[in-house]
């Protein structure tokens, strides 16, 4: 019974902190796509961009510098995409993780509330100025959703193994005494 009580106070604290932080997640993607199409331009070309500008030209000389920057601009922002949506996707999977569902089922609602997400958030961008919704970032945010789901079930495979391993040693030692 009271093994039972601490099982549940942990598994609150678990969904209180999963959720949080994927209210904070769905919040700081909200605060980007809500940047004007200016605002949103200077963020990518950031010192990071030009970093990887800079260096490729350096590593590349006879590269042209445009296509360069090009694509050097779209790896930035897409892999924003992918890499916010990979955040959320870990976070809610971890919070959905909390319930007592199927596996199956835990990873298709992750994956389905993530792009439900993205679809909202590129709707949002078509009333923000200079911006556009697309739909290729809906699927490049699915697909970081969808990656970091995996990832989340890795490690909850791992970390269940390890319980099992102890959970054995602790019965083993007890069934001795």
């Amino acid at each position: 019974m009271e093994i039972e009580v601490k099982r549940n106070n942990k598994r609150l604290v678990k969904r209180i902190v999963y959720l949080t932080l994927t209210l904070i997640c769905m919040i700081t993607i909200f605060m980007f796509s809500s940047e004007n199409g200016e605002e949103s331009q200077n963020r990518s070309d950031a010192t990071f961009t030009n970093t990887i500008i800079n260096n490729t030209m350096k590593v590349f000389p006879n590269s042209n510098r445009d296509k360069v920057e090009n694509l050097a601009v779209l790896l930035v922002r897409k892999g924003a995409h992918f890499s916010l949506y990979a955040v959320l996707g870990f976070v809610l999977f971890g919070y959905i993780n909390t319930y007592e569902l199927k596996l199956r089922d835990k990873i298709l609602l992750t994956i389905m509330l993530c792009m439900i997400y993205a679809i909202s958030d590129e709707i949002h961008q078509l009333f923000v100025p200079e911006r556009s919704g697309q739909i290729k970032d809906v699927f490049i945010d699915t697909l970081g959703a969808s990656f970091s789901t995996w990832v989340g079930c890795l490690i909850n495979k791992k970390g269940e193994k390890k319980i099992g391993r102890t959970r054995h040693k602790t019965n083993s030692s007890s069934n001795m005494e």
